[in-house]
C-alpha cells in the first residue's frame, strides 16, 4: 500500500505575471478577503432567512432581498477567487469543480432578485419574481450540491479506491459523521 501522506492535497497556484508573484491562499490578503466574503455570505443569508420566515415579513421587507443578494455576491466572490487561484491543476478537474460551484452562486445571485418585494411599475417586468427567487435558489443549490459531491469524490480518491485506505474511511466515519449528527 502506497504512502500518500507527504503528497500535497492541492496543486500550487499559478503566477499571473510569471515572476514569482502568485494569487495563492498563502497570501494574507487572499485569506482575509476569502474569509470575509464567506462569512458575509453566511451571515446575510441567516439574517435574510430570519426576516423572511421567522418574522414572516417576506411580502413587504426589501431587506430580505438585500440580504440574500449581498450573501449571494459574497459566495460568488469566494468561488471566483478560488477559480482564478488554482490554475495549475494537471487535469483541470479542480477548476471545473469550482466552475460548477460558481454557476450555483451565480444562480443564487439571480434568484436573490426574486426575493425583493413585488412592485408594479406598469411594465409587468417583475411579475413572477417569487418564482425567480425560488427556482434560482433551487437550481443554484443543485449545482452547489453536485459540486460538493464531486469535491468529496475528488478529495477522497486514492490509488486504493474512492475512500482509499482504512485510515481515510475511519476518519470519515469517526470524525465527520458525529459532527453532522450533532447539528
Amino acid at each position: 500500500m502506497a504512502d500518500h501522506s507527504e503528497e500535497p492535497l492541492l496543486p500550487k497556484a499559478a503566477s499571473p505575471r510569471g515572476d514569482g508573484a502568485s494569487l495563492t491562499k498563502d497570501k494574507t490578503w487572499w485569506r482575509v478577503l476569502h474569509a470575509f466574503a464567506f462569512l458575509l455570505g453566511g451571515i446575510t443569508y441567516i439574517v435574510g432567512s430570519d426576516l423572511a420566515y421567522v418574522r414572516d415579513s417576506y411580502e413587504d421587507n426589501v431587506w430580505v432581498g438585500i440580504n440574500y443578494l449581498v450573501g449571494s455576491c459574497g459566495f460568488l466572490v469566494v468561488d471566483t477567487m478560488e477559480f482564478f487561484t488554482f490554475t495549475e491543476d494537471k487535469d483541470s478537474s479542480l477548476r471545473r469543480n469550482i466552475a460548477v460551484s460558481m454557476l450555483g452562486s451565480a444562480l443564487y445571485v439571480i434568484g436573490s432578485v426574486g426575493f425583493f418585494p413585488y412592485f408594479d411599475d406598469g411594465s409587468r417586468l417583475y411579475d413572477g419574481s417569487d418564482a425567480l427567487g425560488v427556482y434560482g435558489f433551487i437550481f443554484g443549490s443543485v449545482a452547489i450540491g453536485l459540486s460538493e459531491l464531486w469535491k468529496l469524490q475528488r478529495i477522497n480518491r486514492t490509488p486504493e479506491g474512492l475512500w482509499g485506505s482504512q485510515g481515510n474511511t475511519a476518519l470519515t466515519i469517526t470524525e465527520v459523521m458525529p459532527a453532522l449528527m450533532d447539528l
